[in-house]
């Protein structure tokens, strides 16, 4: 206890009211129980509302001279702070009873034998904010009066005084119509209270001193921007195009995806509200790209508050919920952009702005209700409104501005947010999300982009007409943009971070690999942390090895190198089946996968066709099946046949039960005689090798998984790296593939990683797999006859998914990271050969 705390010197008060008789250990003869108005705003984190406090803070003096006035004392007075409570709201004191019911409860809870001999009840108002806000009146305190004179009290108890001190702030000149400043000892009584109690903090607004600008605008603003919604700009044109259609295939095809965009909009006007955005347009000619500021618009859905208890736990949103629209104000259009499109994404559900928001923070600005806002700026804010001419273009409000607010005016909230990385719950009940600090702008520029920011879309507005029976009496159901409002325009580069996918107007490169990019600097070094402090070596000893090792090779003997992907693609799987022919024979299961190969069927099984011979003198007949994600429909299950003579052809599908191979098709068409029958598979080939093909003879000789030649390699999530792991790892040779040293290092560690977690594999498998694994140096190597001749960089914009979990989209964003790499086809490989367990 700091000795200047005076009025603890007996002790720590007590904080309920039915335990102060048996905290008491003395009898003081004087009492004097101040009800404290406030100047802040605090928050009922159970019910989820913003309200104007009432501190009631009881004091004690063991003098008995009723003419020593505590509110009148100077300096340290012998007063002690022996009861408080910091739980009560305005509305409650003044028009309720848990005021009057709270003197009571303490009274009742003294003992006859420690009551005082004086008691008074003293209202204390700071300031005149509360009188200009309706929040206190005269009347309303002789109401209060009169039912705290009218109250049962114990006979020993003595009458109760009740008197209203009108206190100034600290730093306010007076101007006649106070008692002065609140003894210290009290203010620093109150600021005790409030450090102890959670539920009193000040959730006020950061000082808005610096919106001179803003608030001289106000009355120009278009009053919808506070006293209707936002909502989004339907796509006319879109609606245009299907108008202009003709009937038929086309007609319906067109209504369903009307159809379609309208539930997806209702969805997300239920959900997350209307958003959109825009760019600021440039106060001059001068300001450059950078300095730019763009929008993003947010319109909350408003929410029907629920009184909490048993059957609702839900608070709902904080109220009172503003009309206006949040404006989140940013120098980085694809900051916008990525957060826009994360809101907008049908595939999160629980989306909270406040979780993606980036470190750099944001400027905020929002035309809001009062509550909430400073005191000190209300009074300013109140004073500016009285010193206009008449008529004043914000014409005296005479009913509240929404639901819940005490005021019918509104005020221009402008704060700094950012997040400070900690984890926070507003309640019990409540899902955890980041904290997000406000503070005031930072800057004279932050301030004027508010300003400008109000002006614009008060002159790039435009009603949103609905019919009178629709709700709206006026005929107007909110506001929406103008079409000539520039739209945040796309980033110049591809380029995203690597931690968190944004796409940033401007990224920062990883000085060591010069391809990894990142958004700020705690996301590089999460992502050091995380594994890019081995890739990172990686990447240069890739991009050596390219300089020194491959481009010689691709040079020295050029034209004996495979010309097309698919010529690579078949190279490469050949020359891996008949090294390892032996080995598959003695296979439990003959299956061997190929991964990191992507390319078209018809050039690979044009290519497979032409090398048919070299197969003859290894099996009678070789089955290969070909698993992709991007066979069409009618691929789909397709077997070709192909002879010893190179003739490639398709056979028809039989009604054989089990004939997978379709080895029933009909003699003419010489599948039983073939050399090789490769079958087309576009789903999982896990589930076409299961228990009943092997059985009935249509296990396939070997399997090829194609996938992405983005460089990036196989992921952990990867459905390819799941089934190697479960079922093929350790049991059959497998060979990988890719364009570059860092992605088969990638795939390599993923199907390791699989390899651990799996549950499935055989233990003394699994040990002696991840011994042969952990030596990724020994196993990588350059793919010296199979490689590519022709790089991958124009093939890389098709469509198509991805082994590596990466669309062909991405694979070409992440090409052009590799300046100095060119990716060719199967550069790299690596084995994983099977595994013997001892009996």
């Amino acid at each position: 206890m700091s000795v200047a705390e005076g009025f603890l010197s007996h002790g720590e008060p007590c904080t309920r009211a039915d335990a102060l008789g048996n905290w008491l250990t003395e009898r003081y003869s004087r009492w004097e129980f101040l009800v404290v108005f406030q100047r802040q705003w605090s928050r009922d984190r159970r019910a989820n509302r913003l309200y104007a406090p009432v501190f009631h803070m009881l004091f004690a003096s063991p003098f008995s001279d009723a003419g020593r006035e505590m509110v009148g004392a100077a300096g340290v007075a012998p007063w002690q702070l022996i009861f408080y409570d910091l739980s009560r709201t305005c509305r409650d004191v003044l028009w309720g009873t848990k005021g009057v019911d709270l003197i009571s409860d303490v009274l009742r809870a003294v003992p006859p034998a420690l009551q005082p001999s004086f008691f008074s009840v003293v209202c204390v108002t700071v300031g005149d904010t509360h009188d200009r806000l309706g929040l206190f009146s005269e009347q309303a305190f002789r109401h209060y009066k009169e039912r705290v004179e009218r109250l049962q009290r114990p006979q020993e108890t003595p009458e109760v005084s009740v008197k209203l001190h009108r206190a100034m702030p600290r730093g306010r000149t007076t101007k006649g119509r106070d008692d002065g400043h609140l003894p210290v000892f009290v203010e620093d009584a109150i600021k005790w209270a409030c450090r102890r109690t959670s539920e009193a903090a000040d959730v006020s607004a950061p000082s808005q001193e610096g919106n001179d600008a803003i608030l001289a605008i106000l009355p120009r603003l278009n009053k919808l921007l506070y006293k209707k919604a936002f909502h989004m700009a339907e796509d006319h044109n879109f609606a245009d195009a299907v108008s202009g259609m003709g009937e038929g295939e086309n007609r319906s095809l067109t209504d369903r995806r009307l159809e379609e965009r309208r539930v997806f909009l209702q969805n997300l006007r239920r959900r997350v509200g209307n958003v959109a955005s825009f760019t600021l347009a440039s106060p001059t000619s001068s300001e450059e790209a950078g300095q730019r500021w763009h929008v993003l618009i947010i319109q909350k859905p408003f929410v029907e508050k629920e009184e909490v208890s048993i059957e609702n736990l839900d608070p709902g949103p904080l109220e009172p919920q503003p009309v206006g629209a949040e404006l989140h104000l940013l120098q980085d259009g694809g900051e916008v952009l990525y957060l826009q499109s994360q809101l907008c994404s049908e595939n999160c559900f629980e989306t909270v702005y406040g979780d993606m928001m980036h470190e750099d923070g944001e400027l905020f600005a929002q035309l809001t209700p009062l509550e909430g806002i400073a005191f000190d700026d209300i009074d300013r804010y109140l004073d500016f409104i009285l010193t206009q001419p008449q008529p004043f273009g914000m014409e005296t409000p005479t009913e509240p501005l929404c639901k819940g607010s005490c005021s019918g005016y509104t005020f221009p909230k402008v704060v700094f947010r950012r997040p400070t990385g900690s984890v926070v719950k507003d309640n019990l009940i409540a899902p955890p999300h980041v904290e997000i600090l406000e503070e005031s702008p930072r800057s004279p520029e932050e301030w004027d982009a508010a300003r400008r920011v109000f002006l614009f879309l008060s002159d790039h507005i435009a009603p949103v007409v609905f019919a009178p029976d629709n709700g709206h009496s006026d005929g107007c159901g909110g506001y929406t943009l103008t079409k000539d409002v520039a739209p945040v325009p796309l980033p110049t580069h591809n380029d995203k971070c690597t931690w968190c996918g944004r796409r940033r107007d401007k990224l920062l490169r990883c000085g060591g690999c010069k391809v990894d990019m990142y958004c700020c600097r705690k996301h590089q070094m999460m992502d050091w942390k995380g594994g890019h402090k081995k890739y990172c070596g990686i990447w240069r000893k890739a991009r050596e090895e390219y300089e020194k090792r491959i481009v010689p090779l691709l040079h020295s003997c050029s034209m004996e190198r495979p010309e097309t992907r698919s010529a690579s693609a078949v190279v490469t799987l050949l020359q891996f089946l008949m090294a390892s022919w032996c080995e598959l024979q003695r296979s439990e299961v003959s299956v061997v996968h190929i991964v990191g190969i992507d390319d078209d069927m018809t050039g690979f099984l044009s290519e497979l066709s032409q090398r048919a011979k070299n197969f003859s003198m290894h099996w009678k007949q070789l089955r290969l099946l070909l698993s992709s994600d991007t066979f069409g429909d009618e691929e789909h299950n397709a077997v070709y046949v192909i002879n010893e003579g190179g003739v490639l052809t398709k056979t028809a599908p039989t009604s054989a039960l089990g004939d997978v191979w379709h080895t029933q098709s009909g003699k003419d068409e010489g599948a039983p005689e073939a050399v090789m029958l490769v079958r087309l598979y576009n789903a999982k080939y896990h589930i076409f090798i299961g228990q009943d093909t092997e059985i009935s003879g249509g296990a396939p000789s070997a399997v090829a998984s194609f996938g992405s030649p983005s460089g990036a390699g196989m992921t952990y999530l990867t459905a390819v790296a799941e089934v190697l792991a479960d079922r093929f790892i350790g049991v059959v040779p497998v060979i990988c593939t890719e364009p570059t040293l860092f992605g088969a290092h990638h795939t390599l560690d993923a199907i390791l990683e699989r390899v651990r977690s799996s549950n499935k594999m055989n233990a003394d498998r699994k040990r002696r797999v991840i011994e042969r694994l952990l030596h990724a140096d020994e196993l990588i190597r350059i793919n010296v006859q199979g490689m590519g001749h022709e790089p991958l960089d124009s093939h890389l914009g098709g469509e198509g998914g991805g082994v590596g979990g990466k669309t062909q989209t991405n694979a070409a964003d992440f090409a052009t990271k590799l300046a100095p790499l060119r990716l060719h086809p199967n550069l790299y490989y690596f084995i994983i050969p099977a595994e013997t367990v001892e009996p």
